[in-house]
């Protein structure tokens, strides 16, 4: 670590905990006739100022969908709320969604929240190579059967009660008269090629993601899954190679094990 590093860290603290005496210690003094307390509200007002932006930056779809008056509000008691606990700011409005959940009634709004939530935090998760999209066809379908599948580090599964993703990419496309439907959608997210990558699954598919995230082997993951679909297992064991072959050449997993 820095010394610049560790003096950052240390006026950040003292901002946020709102320390007269550590936020003096840390700040030079350039001029004589420069009050203490007016260096200090400098020094508290830039850095809340600093706060919204950064939320406000992460949250795009959600402020169309909301209002700039709503969310510029909910932005402003998030940050009254919400200490910065970490040096590096990119990770502060990680937790807005949260804050959103309870801050209002507004289920969609949680949903849209959640899922600009997720795309910053996978976007600075760790870094993690994906398997070799070759190895599919070169590992034995009984030795398969018997692997967990890893998922890549800077990845996330969800599912989501309104259909967010459809949603963010009409915003996206500047479609002024996009509409927030309330169906299921499920999404897996993960960094790949140094970009976030969202990518829709059906039912069947998340269900079996999900075990398999669960750390459970592909065959009890594949019959759990089974016995939960019932009589769509006929359908399930039709799509299960295309679902395979997405995911491998999608890089959703770093190992085999």
């Amino acid at each position: 670590m820095t010394n610049y590093t560790h003096q950052l860290e240390i006026l950040h603290q003292a901002i946020i905990e709102k320390n007269k005496d550590k936020i003096l210690s840390e700040i030079k003094k350039t001029k004589d006739d420069f009050l203490s307390s007016t260096r200090i509200s400098i020094y508290i007002n830039a850095y809340t100022e600093r706060l919204y932006k950064v939320t406000e930056a992460d949250y795009p779809t959600l402020k169309n969908y909301l209002g700039e008056k709503l969310f510029t509000q909910a932005v402003q008691e998030f940050v009254l709320a919400t200490p910065s606990l970490n040096w590096d700011l990119n990770l502060y409005s990680i937790q807005f969604a949260d804050f959103f959940r309870t801050w209002s009634k507004d289920q969609g709004g949680y949903n849209l929240a959640l899922l600009e939530s997720t795309i910053t935090k996978v976007f600075y998760l760790p870094d993690s190579n994906s398997l070799d999209p070759q190895m599919l066809s070169q590992i034995n379908p009984e030795e398969l059967l018997n692997k967990k599948f890893i998922f890549r580090a800077a990845s996330e599964l969800l599912s989501f009660d309104y259909a967010v993703h459809k949603y963010i990419s009409e915003f996206r496309t500047n479609n002024d008269q996009i509409k927030l439907n309330h169906e299921p959608e499920y999404l897996f997210l993960v960094r790949h090629n140094n970009t976030i990558q969202r990518f829709t699954l059906d039912p069947m598919e998340y269900t079996l993601l999900d075990f398999l995230q669960k750390n459970e082997p592909f065959e009890n993951a594949l019959s759990q899954t089974a016995n939960i679909f019932g009589d769509q297992t006929t359908q399930l064991m039709n799509e299960l190679p295309q679902f395979l072959t997405n995911w491998f050449t999608r890089g959703f997993f770093t190992r085999l094990e």
